[in-house]
């Protein structure tokens, strides 16, 4: 190998060196402003509470948008298998959830569902997801970066909840996920990254800012409470009233939830 040949390969090493670097270092900045969002209690407005899922909704200056907060609990699901369905087997999504052609706060608590399960979900198994939400079209790991962090391009096409007024939705987007040793809770965030990818024939390519759930153990037991936290820009179409697509939004949310917890409860090894 001569020298020129030599200084190029090194010259591009450094460069995949340097790009790695700076998605670790967004990665870690997506999952920071994913906790303050989580952590900030102020100006929430509960808009839903229905079978253990609560949806609250804020205007947050940073973004000049409403975002959302979901919660629920589940004492019989797993946080391990939510977590492996979100994060590591996406693609399991479509298999609850119809409209999934992509990847959508919500509180839930299921004392039924174990952490663990939910974690497996999310976070090992996001491949999952396409399983019971059939929105999702298809989902693609692009680049994997290290165990915790990862690009993604995945697509929706809403086929239930937002009674098929909305068109086909693309995003590529970083995923990252952390442990907190202090409050065991899991966080796995979403962010939107600059890509070349080309945007599908017919999909409309959506912003996702800091996005992502907080999943810990329900009251130190073997269920799941879950928080999904939504702040994306998901370009609604002109002649679909502000107050229509809200009402598709927040019902979409729901569906999600409910579908990934009975998922889970019925696919039990």
């Amino acid at each position: 190998m001569n020298r020129y040949v030599f200084f190029l390969l090194f010259e591009l090493v450094c460069v995949i060196s340097a790009q790695q670097q700076n998605i670790k270092q967004m990665a870690a900045e997506t999952l920071s402003e994913l906790k303050r969002l989580f952590a900030d209690q102020k100006g929430w407005t509960e808009v839903q509470n229905f079978d253990g899922i609560k949806l609250e909704e804020r205007f947050e200056p940073k973004y000049q948008r409403i975002i959302r907060r979901l919660t629920a609990e589940q004492p019989d699901v797993p946080v391990a298998r939510v977590v492996s369905v979100l994060l590591y087997k996406p693609e399991e999504q479509q298999k609850f959830h119809k409209s999934i052609d992509f990847f959508n706060v919500v509180k839930a608590e299921q004392p039924d569902v174990p952490v663990a399960r939910v974690v497996s979900v999310l976070l090992y198994k996001p491949e999952e997801q396409q399983k019971f939400h059939k929105s999702i079209d298809f989902f693609n790991v692009v680049k994997k970066i290290d165990n915790r962090i990862r690009i993604t391009h995945g697509q929706i096409t809403p086929k239930t909840s937002t009674g098929g007024l909305l068109e086909t939705r693309d995003d590529v987007t970083l995923q990252a996920w952390d442990y907190d040793a202090n409050t065991g809770s899991f966080y796995v965030g979403y962010q939107s990254v600059e890509n070349n990818i080309p945007i599908p024939q017919g999909a409309k390519r959506v912003h996702s800012d800091p996005t992502g759930f907080r999943i810990t153990r329900l009251n130190g037991g073997k269920g799941t409470h879950l928080m999904w936290l939504a702040n994306i820009d998901v370009r609604v179409p002109e002649n679909i009233p502000p107050q229509v697509f809200e009402i598709f939004a927040r019902a979409n949310m729901i569906e999600y939830v409910n579908n990934l917890f009975q998922y889970i409860r019925s696919s039990r090894t």
